[in-house]
């Protein structure tokens, strides 16, 4: 993505900063400012969302704590977590048989 201002715009490192972050929010990620620097990471919204309540991967194993997914990390943390009902067939893909089956459940009605 490229974008281009014209060159008679002054706009100031904040405001660009701001509208560069609302692009990025657009493409599900999230800038996330390093602590005591001037460095910024851009990271996918979910984990950025774990980084600002202040939740990462070592203190469950610093911890022991048993955690299968973000909802039990989140859980464990003492962070309310909701479950809204979705579809079943709303599948999520990760690996070649999910794929096969997303394809087989497109080529027969579950109703028939």
């Amino acid at each position: 993505m490229s974008i281009t201002a014209p060159p008679n715009l002054k706009v100031s490192a904040k405001d660009a900063l701001y509208f560069f972050e609302k692009i990025l929010q657009t493409q599900g990620l999230a800038l996330v400012p390093r602590a005591n620097s001037n460095v910024v990471e851009i990271l996918p919204a979910a984990e950025a969302r774990f980084l600002r309540l202040n939740i990462s991967q070592e203190v469950p194993q610093q911890e022991d704590w048993e955690v299968t997914d973000d909802a039990s990390l989140l859980e464990r943390a003492g962070i309310p977590v909701h479950l809204i009902p979705g579809e079943e067939t709303n599948l999520k893909i990760t690996t070649p048989l999910d794929l096969e089956f997303a394809r087989f459940l497109s080529n027969h009605s579950l109703n028939n």
